[in-house]
């Protein structure tokens, strides 16, 4: 964000180029509000063939955070610049269900109450910093519930305008946005002090992040119960994050069953850490 402001405020850049980033950092200034940053990703390469034919191999995701709120929900947001199916200038986030879209105002919410029963709502999004965030797999929730045709409709197109921040269109000089990016990424190279990489190529894979996370969601669980019974519920719950969705092979479930809790946090430690 410092690396934006130094732009904003510089009397190098005339004012459609500030309106066009002070779009973006609103955004993510209003997005990532008291989250956690794991990693930044920022693209060097130059973009390739026309937006109408495009996709991610030619190189349109210019910035790349992958993030995590309080509860530990991690998301991947993304600047991206137009490509085929989204004609213009963009920032999406992607949760680990694979969906994409950004949580919605107290405003919006509260329209929905009108017309949703809150314990539908409940279901369906959860509050975090005065915003109300999608829940992950949201659309498969929508179809097991038991909701009229209308609602049903009316809650997928909450989550369709959902999908795209629009910065700016195509036709509003994407050379000078590229320019912008790729000068905010000189700032934000001689700022950042985390975790950060610059890249020639950017396609992250974010799958191997979320399954991290969904290990560290198991580890605070059992940090944080106060119950000793609930261990072996949480030890099996570990298990099969390991097993199931991380891919752990190296013991079969069966023996890591036989193995205590210490035993199975030393192996939780070295997928997360060693890697």
């Amino acid at each position: 964000m410092i690396s934006m402001i130094c732009v904003l405020d510089s009397p190098f850049y005339d004012n459609n180029t500030k309106v066009l980033l002070y779009k973006v950092y609103k955004q993510i200034q209003e997005l990532m509000y008291n989250c956690y940053i794991d990693s930044f990703f920022i693209q060097y390469g130059a973009v390739t063939n026309d937006y109408h034919v495009r996709g991610s191999k030619d190189k349109t995701t210019r910035i790349q955070v992958l993030f995590h709120l309080e509860n530990l929900n991690a998301f991947d947001l993304r600047i991206d610049l137009a490509h085929k199916g989204v004609e213009y200038t963009h920032i999406n986030i992607r949760d680990e269900s694979g969906e994409y879209a950004l949580p919605i105002n107290i405003n919006k919410y509260r329209l929905l109450t009108n017309v949703v029963d809150i314990n539908i709502l409940n279901q369906l999004f959860y509050e975090y910093e005065d915003k109300y965030w999608f829940c992950s797999n949201y659309l498969n929730k929508i179809v097991e519930l038991d909701l009229s045709k209308e609602l049903k409709e009316l809650l997928k197109n909450v989550f369709k305008e959902q999908s795209h921040f629009k910065v700016s269109p195509t036709s509003n000089n994407e050379e000078q946005q590229i320019n912008l990016l790729n000068e905010h990424r000189i700032y934000f190279d001689r700022i950042c002090t985390f975790n950060r990489n610059m890249l020639s190529n950017l396609i992250i894979n974010s799958e191997d992040y979320f399954k991290r996370m969904k290990l560290r969601t198991a580890i605070f669980t059992l940090c944080t119960t106060a119950f000793i019974q609930d261990l072996e519920n949480i030890k099996t719950d570990i298990i099969q994050i390991l097993c199931d969705y991380y891919g752990y092979d190296e013991f079969s479930k069966e023996d890591l069953i036989k193995l205590d809790i210490i035993s199975i946090l030393e192996i939780v430690a070295s997928q997360l850490y060693e890697q």
